[in-house]
């Protein structure tokens, strides 16, 4: 945020990864962050996070003095090393994966969830989300496995949908929870900190809003949505 001047995450919610691979090139010079939805995405594969933080590269034939060198040569392997770890495009943009899975089971089911199946979202999520519902257990099993690999948790705190129960009481147990698990919790999903109990709690949290756009309004499934300045100066 400090080095790129910026606080913006997109929230990349489009119907396929390819979508998704087009978006990170084409804003990741502006962003700090980049949130995905990867359950949604039809041509979802098992190298998607490594495609996503990589551009794909064509097989390269080096001449070098004449002489053909292709990729299976060691030469040609080192080049190859060097062009792909340079085409990175969350390095080479320098922004965060912040995976919106909103993790809400029992601590060991989601060690599992974050680390195994199909997805392997630890891989490669720089940042995922999660709800309390289920207890402090929660954070600690995404810590079990995220910690030791430099990863970070977003609690959700607030939503931005008509009708949540994530107010009062239960915002509060999420402030708490996090102060608790300062050492792997980096911040909340919040609409409206300043109004929280204790007010918006340690400065070093990051607060990520959701439901931003450019126009206030909401749609037929109870989403509202706010502005850019209705984010940044009224509920702060």
């Amino acid at each position: 945020m400090v080095e790129k001047q910026s606080n913006l995450c997109l929230a990349a919610d489009v119907g396929t990864a390819a979508e998704l691979f087009e978006i990170a090139e084409k804003v990741g010079p502006e962003i700090c962050l980049l949130k995905t939805h990867l359950d949604i995405f039809p041509d979802f594969t098992p190298d998607f996070g490594s495609k996503l933080r990589s551009v794909p590269c064509a097989i390269v034939v080096l001449k070098f003095w004449g002489l053909s060198l292709a990729v299976g040569t060691l030469i040609g392997f080192l080049f190859l090393l060097i062009l792909f770890n340079s085409l990175k495009i969350a390095e080479r943009h320098n922004f965060l994966i912040f995976e919106d899975r909103k993790f809400a089971d029992i601590g060991n089911t989601l060690t599992m969830q974050y680390e195994g199946g199909i997805f392997r979202i630890l891989d490669w999520a720089d940042i995922v989300n999660a709800h309390i519902i289920s207890g402090s257990g929660i954070v600690d099993g995404l810590k079990l496995k995220g910690l030791p690999r430099g990863r970070g948790l977003l609690l959700l705190a607030e939503m931005s949908s008509s009708g949540n129960l994530a107010k009062g009481d239960y915002t509060a147990a999420a402030a708490k929870i996090a102060e608790d698990h300062s050492d792997f919790v980096i911040g909340f999903i919040s609409v409206n900190p300043a109004s929280w109990q204790r007010g918006p709690g340690n400065p070093a949290f990051i607060h990520a809003t959701p439901g931003v756009q450019m126009l206030t309004g909401g749609d037929a499934l109870g989403q509202q949505y706010n502005t850019l300045y209705s984010v940044s100066f009224v509920h702060w």
